[in-house]
């Protein structure tokens, strides 16, 4: 009898250290859509870094998909680019941003076709630009920014997985897109009008993680992070080393990964940060609030929302 109750005992309690421990083996859904910002995330996962029971990365054609998902409960977390996070804000879903992915300086273009060769030619033309805020907001800055008004053009509706079918078929005079497809329409002719490098810090990328899940996810997050800083540092110390892997996914040729990178700055763990937490300079606490104060100008969301909640800590 005495046997029995010890073992007994055994199994109760490693039932109860299982119980408690299962918030751990939870698994954190990310999801991304196709972009080399995004890269240093499945480059962790090829090189062992990522626990596959912990964190899944789920990819999508394109941002639409990614914010529809998020937005039915498939995913926990996601990674946007700011304006596109500001758009969940006010739709009333409640995150926090964890990461500075990355800032474009050139990987997001206005594509012109080959008789193109100036923002003065696109009058009276039609322009490709994807549904998202970002699409939106790209535009609306260049509009801002250059001889270009809207009235002028015809813009079309199109995912970014259709811009290079609809760029070489001739059914858009230019578009507005962003690595893979944008090195691909470049390599057709396309001639660049405008880029990312005009608006420095604007176009970001951050990962968020539902207010709700930060706690059951903390180890996760953190090792997240941890994984995302060494693949980052791996790319930039060897580049060509990695090129291969990544075009496993990107598919655009060895010789054009790195290429790609070149309009990219991945932010390090001490800009993040910054980034993340500070009140001064080019903090995107400050740039959020710059942003959504535009977006609301312009009617990309209907009113002007506090975006300082997506940076606020959550109580342990």
């Amino acid at each position: 009898m005495r046997f029995l109750s010890i073992k007994l005992l055994i199994v109760t309690v490693c039932l109860f250290m299982a119980a408690c421990s299962e918030p751990n083996k939870q698994t954190l859904r990310i999801g991304t859509n196709v972009w080399p910002g995004y890269e240093p995330l499945y480059l962790a996962r090829e090189l062992g870094y990522l626990n596959k029971d912990a964190i899944r990365l789920i990819e999508y054609t394109s941002t639409s998909q990614v914010l529809k998902a998020y937005r039915n409960g498939l995913l926990d977390s996601a990674a946007l680019t700011l304006d596109e996070a500001i758009i969940l804000l006010e739709a009333g879903e409640d995150f926090r941003i964890v990461l500075a992915m990355d800032e474009s300086s050139g990987a997001d273009a206005l594509l012109g076709q080959v008789n193109i060769k100036s923002i003065e030619d696109l009058k009276g033309k039609r322009v490709g630009v994807e549904h998202t805020a970002l699409g939106a907001y790209f535009l609306y800055r260049i509009i801002e920014l250059t001889v270009l008004d809207k009235k002028d053009i015809t813009v079309v509706s199109q995912q970014v997985n259709q811009h290079v079918r609809a760029f070489k078929e001739n059914k858009i005079d230019a578009v507005i897109t962003f690595d893979p497809a944008r090195s691909e329409i470049i390599e057709n002719g396309g001639n660049v009008l405008f880029d990312s490098t005009q608006v420095p810090g604007e176009i970001v990328d951050v990962l968020i993680v539902r207010a709700e899940k930060m706690k059951l996810f903390k180890k996760n997050i953190d090792d997240l992070k941890h994984s995302w800083f060494k693949a980052v540092g791996k790319i930039q110390s060897s580049p060509n080393k990695y090129a291969k892997t990544i075009d496993k996914r990107m598919r655009v040729g060895e010789e054009n990964v790195m290429s790609m990178f070149e309009g990219l700055v991945f932010p390090d763990k001490e800009k993040n940060d910054f980034l993340l937490t500070s009140m001064e300079g080019k903090s995107l606490i400050l740039s959020s609030r710059k942003m959504a104060k535009i977006m609301s100008e312009n009617g990309l969301i209907g009113s002007i929302v506090d975006t300082d909640i997506m940076f606020k800590s959550i109580a342990k």
